[in-house]
C-alpha cells in the first residue's frame, strides 16, 4: 500500500514523464511526424526549417534530454549510498558531458536552421547572445562595485529569460517565401504531384488498388512493373517507406528500369533523403539520357540539397529536352532569384507566364502574375 509521499512521489514522476511519453506516442503514430525527426535535422547546421518542424524537434530533443536527465537522477540516487559522495561525483560529469553536447549542439543546429528559414545567417544567434551575456556581465560588475549588491543569481536567471525569449521567438517568426541562399522553401513543394513518373493516375491507389496488386504479385511474383505500380499506390497515400521497398524490389527484378529508379527518388525525397535521390537520377539518366523527368527530379532534389547552381543545369536540360515545360522555367527562376539574378529570374517567370497563358492554365498564370508583380 503506498503512502501519501510515495503518490505524491509517483505523481510528480508521471506528471515530468508525460511529455515524453506522449511525444512518443504521437511519433508512432504519425508519418508527417517522423519525417520531420531526422539525425540531420537535429545536429546538421546546413539548410532551413520551418517552424513546425522546429517546434517537433525542439519537443524532441527535450524530451530525450529529459528522459536521459531522468535516469542518471534515479541512477545517483540508487548510487549514494554504495559509491559515495566523490565516485559518485566524478560519474555524474562524465555521464552529463555527453547531456550538455547533445543539448547545446542542437539547440544551436535548429536555432541556425530557423534563422536559415527567416534568409539570415546563423552568426548573428551567436552575436546576440554574446551582445546580452556582455551587457549582464558589466551591468553586474558595475552593481557590485558601486552598490556592493550580489547580482550573480538575477543575472543568471535574466540570461535564462533572454535564452527561453530567443527560443520562443524563433519558434514565432515566419520564415522567407519560396528558396533562398540557405535552401528550398519547405513549406512548398514543385507542384501538387511533383514527381510527375508517379502515379499519373491519381485514381488507381487506396486499400483497394494494394489489394489489387497483392493479388497480381500473387500470380507474377517478378512483376517488376507491378511493383513499381504498387509502389506508386503507397506513395500517394504517404506510405513512402513501403513505396521505396516496392521500387527496390522492381530494381532487383529489372536493373535497367530507369522509371523504378526515378519513382524511388521521388520518395527519397519527400523523407529528405536528397543525396539518395540524386543518385537513383543518375542512374535513371545514365539508362534513358532524354529522361526529362529524371532530369527535372534530379533538379528538384539539388535544389533541396542547396545546391543551386546544379539544379540549375538540371533545369536548363529540362528546358532543352521539353521546350513546354512551365514547372522548369518557375524553378530555374526561382533559383535565379535566390542567387540574386534578377534579368534571368524575371526572364524565367515571363516565360512561364506565356506558356501558362497558352495551355490556359488560369491557377498557374495568376500565381506567375503576382510572382513577376512581386519582384518589381
Amino acid at each position: 500500500m503506498l503512502g501519501p509521499l510515495e503518490i505524491q512521489v509517483l505523481s510528480i514522476f508521471i506528471l515530468m514523464i508525460s511529455p515524453t511519453v506522449l511525444f512518443g506516442i504521437f511519433l508512432l503514430s504519425s508519418k508527417t511526424l517522423r519525417s520531420k525527426v531526422t539525425f540531420s535535422t537535429a545536429f546538421s547546421f546546413k539548410g532551413r526549417v520551418n517552424r513546425s518542424t522546429y517546434w517537433t524537434m525542439s519537443w524532441c530533443v527535450y524530451s530525450i534530454c529529459f528522459t536521459y536527465g531522468l535516469v542518471i537522477s534515479f541512477l545517483a540516487a540508487g548510487l549514494d549510498a554504495v559509491l559515495g559522495d566523490k565516485a559518485l561525483h566524478t560519474i555524474l560529469i562524465i555521464f552529463t558531458i555527453p547531456y550538455v553536447i547533445f543539448l547545446l549542439w542542437s539547440s544551436l543546429a535548429l536555432a541556425a536552421k530557423r534563422l536559415h528559414d527567416m534568409n539570415n545567417s546563423a552568426w548573428w544567434l551567436l552575436l546576440a547572445i554574446a551582445g546580452v551575456f556582455a551587457v549582464l556581465v558589466v551591468a553586474s560588475v558595475s552593481i557590485e562595485m558601486y552598490y556592493r549588491i550580489e547580482t550573480q543569481q538575477i543575472s543568471g536567471k535574466i540570461g535564462q529569460l533572454v535564452i527561453v525569449l530567443i527560443w520562443v521567438a524563433l519558434g514565432c517568426l515566419k520564415g522567407s517565401d519560396g528558396p533562398n541562399r540557405f535552401g528550398a522553401d519547405l513549406l512548398k513543394t514543385a507542384d501538387a504531384n511533383f514527381n510527375r513518373d508517379i502515379a499519373p493516375d491519381k485514381l488507381n491507389q487506396g486499400d483497394a488498388a494494394l489489394a489489387d496488386y497483392d493479388k497480381a504479385l500473387h500470380m507474377k511474383p517478378d512483376g517488376a512493373e507491378v511493383y513499381v505500380n504498387r509502389g506508386n499506390a503507397k506513395y500517394n497515400m504517404g506510405q513512402y517507406d513501403a513505396a521505396i521497398a516496392d521500387f527496390d524490389k522492381a530494381i532487383q527484378l529489372k536493373p535497367d528500369y530507369a522509371g523504378a529508379y526515378v519513382n524511388r527518388g521521388g520518395a527519397k525525397i519527400k523523407i529528405g533523403q536528397y543525396s539518395d535521390a540524386i543518385i537513383d537520377y543518375d542512374r535513371a539518366i545514365q539508362l534513358k539520357p532524354d529522361y526529362a523527368e529524371a532530369y527535372f527530379n534530379r533538379g528538384l532534389a539539388k535544389e533541396y540539397a542547396v545546391q543551386y547552381d546544379e539544379a540549375i543545369s538540371d533545369y536548363d536540360k529540362v528546358i532543352q529536352l521539353s521546350p513546354n515545360d512551365v514547372l522548369a522555367y518557375c524553378h530555374r527562376g526561382n533559383l535565379n532569384w535566390a542567387l540574386h539574378r534578377v534579368l534571368e529570374a524575371k526572364q524565367d517567370f515571363q516565360v512561364a507566364l506565356s506558356l501558362a497563358e497558352e495551355s490556359g492554365d488560369i491557377s498557374r498564370k495568376t500565381t506567375i502574375e503576382e510572382i513577376l508583380q512581386n519582384m518589381g
